[in-house]
């Protein structure tokens, strides 16, 4: 007997597939702006670098590690020291972790309004749709950190080295702090979590954007990243998208791994049954 291939799988690949070429040109604006924030971001620690080697006397070479860590790092557990303390929005930090919703809930807004109606009548799960956009969101944010890992890398080898050695003197760390720290720290806390957690948010957005407008989108997401700089909470997502943050860096006062596994998990579940029961109540007019 002939095994039938499964038409749900077979659509939901076309609708991917349908996506990424359509899509190309948003997944394009979505990594340039990466390009210019982390080659600004390289540029400065290059300049520390080149300071310290003058102020000291030694060679120093900043590692890939190290232009990963400068970037990824975020700002230190803000805390209120007296009336002159004053709250500073991480620019850099903000833009990057912002932009992908953006892009990501531009492009699934615009194909909702122009034929989101339409597709919908001609599936037989509507469903398949809000999968489709998920997966296609998802391959985004990947191919967004992909790409910037490989900025940091051409960064590296052009200023610096090609090792994956923390050079705590760079940082403003502790040398017991930065011994403590196992090999596989920077690349689960610096790259895998906040993959995750952007996950989420741009997953997140994309529910606020449909159900309601682009516009709330944008403002909550601003709003949870803003609010994390601010307070470290492990409620907060944004607290696991800044090393500076880290459990294993600050101790009992900081987030762990373990909690932004749960919480990026618990986002991507809650964002894709909240779309799914969204989608499949909506009267299509």
């Amino acid at each position: 007997m002939k095994e039938t291939k499964n038409p749900g799988c077979s659509m939901l690949g076309k609708l991917v597939i349908y996506d990424i070429k359509c899509g190309r040109g948003y997944t394009y604006s979505a990594c340039l702006v990466p390009f210019l924030l982390i080659g600004f971001n390289c540029l400065i620690l290059r300049n520390q670098v080149i300071s310290l080697t003058a102020y000291s006397g030694t060679v120093w070479k900043a590692s890939s590690a190290d232009f990963l860590f400068s970037f990824m790092k975020g700002i230190p557990v803000f805390v209120i020291a007296g009336a002159q303390t004053r709250f500073e929005v991480p620019a850099v930090w903000l833009i990057f972790h912002w932009w992908p919703s953006f892009i990501i809930s531009a492009y699934v807004i615009r194909t909702w309004k122009l034929q989101g109606g339409s597709v919908l009548l001609r599936l037989r799960s509507r469903g398949l749709w809000w999968f489709g956009k998920c997966i296609w969101s998802m391959m985004n944010v990947f191919i967004y950190y992909v790409f910037s890992i490989l900025i940091i890398l051409i960064f590296s080898f052009a200023f610096g080295e090609l090792s994956f050695d923390i050079q705590p003197i760079l940082h403003g760390l502790s040398a017991v702090t930065s011994e403590k720290l196992s090999p596989q720290w920077l690349p689960a806390s610096g790259i895998l979590l906040p993959f995750l957690i952007s996950a989420g948010l741009v997953l997140g957005q994309l529910v606020f954007t449909i159900c309601l407008n682009q516009a709330i989108g944008n403002i909550v997401t601003l709003v949870v990243l803003i609010t994390s700089a601010y307070l470290c909470d492990p409620i907060l997502p944004g607290n696991y998208l800044m090393l500076f943050r880290s459990g294993s860096l600050i101790g009992a006062d900081g987030v762990t791994f373990g909690q932004g596994i749960c919480a990026a998990f618990f986002m991507i579940a809650a964002a894709v049954a909240a779309g799914l029961l969204y989608i499949r109540r909506y009267d299509v007019k």
